[in-house]
């Protein structure tokens, strides 16, 4: 018996949607073509991005400073490589997040209030940039799994670490998930209380078969983020006290449950 269904359970779920978090710099070592999984839920298509470094390969600029962000490089550059000074002669070296700021993401300078840059201000600069590897060509990527497998023509080393960097996604529940846990709580409440299927699609019972296919979802949920090794204890928690408020829910619906007054048939004439 159906009393809860899946378009009546995806309102109650988040969809998926961009974390809010860029994750850059995870270090990940790429054996074979043995497929690999860097993170515990999908990632946003086409926003990973695979790096590797080349230690000795140092870039040098040179940059007039403007009011607005200041791009420097087009690959991304080395965390702690960048060196902005006055001149080639480095007669004076400038300092991070007092003079300047840096964006890695957009690999763009910016003015800091207060510090000793201004606009129009000529700079010299030396970084380490990262080798960018391509997609399809070096790697394949599965977006919804966060899995890369390293080819076998690739121009990445068997056993080589490379660099991650891309966007997560809040994917928390697939179809196939949401459909096991709409046929385990339809199951239990045709078992506890309508295992003739007499009640049909009573409110009452409809309304603590969600409760319980959400239970089922918030518990499946911790259990993911207990075995992503993400040491994420605080979302695990809130997850398990979200699937404890659900069962608590149906509970109370459950106990208040009365079946529907059916009239009484009229007398048959024998």
């Amino acid at each position: 018996m159906a009393y809860v269904t899946l378009e009546q359970l995806r309102p109650y779920l988040i969809s998926n949607a961009p974390s809010g978090r860029r994750i850059s710099d995870l270090p990940l070592q790429l054996h074979g073509v043995e497929t690999a999984r860097f993170h515990g839920t999908a990632i946003a298509p086409d926003s990973l991005r695979v790096k590797s470094r080349r230690p000795g390969q140092v870039t040098r600029g040179q940059f007039t400073l403007a009011d607005s962000p200041t791009q420097i490089s087009v690959a991304p550059i080395v965390f702690g490589s960048l060196v902005v000074a006055n001149n080639a002669s480095l007669s004076k070296i400038y300092a991070e997040n007092i003079d300047y700021t840096f964006d890695s993401l957009n690999t763009s300078l910016s003015i800091r209030q207060g510090g000793e840059l201004t606009a129009g201000t000529v700079v010299t600069v030396w970084f380490e940039p990262y080798h960018l590897y391509i997609p399809n060509d070096d790697f394949t990527v599965d977006c919804d799994r966060a899995e890369i497998r390293r080819l076998a023509s690739s121009a990445i080393g068997d056993g080589e670490t490379v660099f991650l960097d891309f966007t997560p996604l809040y994917a928390p529940f697939s179809d196939d998930l949401l459909g096991a846990a709409i046929t385990e709580a339809n199951g239990l409440i045709e078992r506890e209380i309508d295992p003739t299927g007499q009640f049909g699609a009573d409110p009452t019972l409809s309304a603590a078969a969600l409760c319980r296919a959400l239970e089922i979802i918030c518990r499946a949920a911790a259990t993911r983020e207990l075995s992503s090794g993400r040491d994420l204890d605080k979302i695990t928690l809130a997850w398990i006290k979200l699937a404890d408020d659900h069962s608590a829910r149906a509970d109370k619906l459950l106990r208040s449950f009365r079946p529907p007054v059916t009239s009484p048939s009229l007398p048959a004439i024998s």
